[in-house]
């Protein structure tokens, strides 16, 4: 078994790649499914961006109140971050378990 190893950042077309291949194994490949996968991806951009804010600025930083006293603060791309990456692995389950869809029911069938 492959060893599991954390995605790069810059990753992005590797990842939009594989979703895809799923979907494709899986039959389900649809314009709906299709459109999950550029969902999760513009996700994966604004995750990415958080990131790098919060390995540039740090977990904590400084801004301004009233009276112009600097007040410590957790950064809002942490706190963002969560967020996106709970839509991500809600967006990535229903890619996961996307099914083909029937194939259309012809009227001629229904006559026989």
């Amino acid at each position: 078994m492959p060893k599991a190893t954390v995605v790069n950042l810059n990753d992005r077309e590797l990842v939009r790649g594989d979703l895809i291949d799923r979907l494709e194994r899986a039959g389900a490949a649809d314009a709906v499914n299709l459109d999950r996968v550029e969902k999760y991806m513009d996700l994966w951009d604004l995750a990415v961006s958080y990131v790098k804010d919060r390995k540039r600025r740090g977990l904590y930083v400084q801004t301004p109140q009233t009276g112009g006293i600097l007040v410590k603060k957790i950064n809002p791309s942490a706190q963002e971050l969560v967020k996106v990456l709970g839509q991500m692995d809600k967006l990535y389950c229903s890619i996961e378990a996307a099914k083909p869809k029937p194939p259309l029911k012809d009227d001629a069938d229904d006559e026989l």
